[in-house]
């Protein structure tokens, strides 16, 4: 997946500033298969390696009764969270919308306080930093 993106940049013709839009665009989709193979291609047959960490730490959290914030910037990788925390019976709460601004309404609160969830999903624009 890596080659074709380079292969696509290296194929790229036309006026610089379209070009800059496509190398964005494959630098996008080098990120998302950071996060999960199938974010790109769904019929792949390749694991992801950030997700098995993920739910490694998740084991240690419930182990130590911890409770974890997780952000993503791309919503289809929380999706993948998602299905790898109901598989394992995990309770989460998802937020999908900008949860820790102006009218956040209390999320962070309500999470603290809700003994059941152990991850708090967040596919907030905010989180660029720090994101899975």
């Amino acid at each position: 997946m890596r080659r074709r993106a380079v292969e696509n940049i290296a194929a790229l013709d036309g006026p610089p500033g379209q070009r800059k839009i496509h190398i964005l665009a494959e630098i996008g989709k080098l990120r998302r298969l950071c996060c999960h193979p199938a974010l790109i291609d769904p019929k792949t047959p390749l694991e992801s390696a950030k997700l098995a960490a993920f739910l490694e730490l998740t084991d240690e959290l419930l182990r130590n009764r911890h409770k974890a914030l997780v952000f993503s910037q791309f919503l289809g990788h929380l999706e993948k969270v998602r299905e790898a925390l109901n598989a394992r019976g995990v309770r989460y709460q998802l937020y999908r919308r900008q949860c820790f601004g102006a009218g956040a309404g209390g999320t962070r609160g309500g999470f603290s306080r809700r003994a059941r969830a152990t991850c708090s999903l967040s596919a907030s624009r905010r989180a660029a930093t720090g994101s899975i």
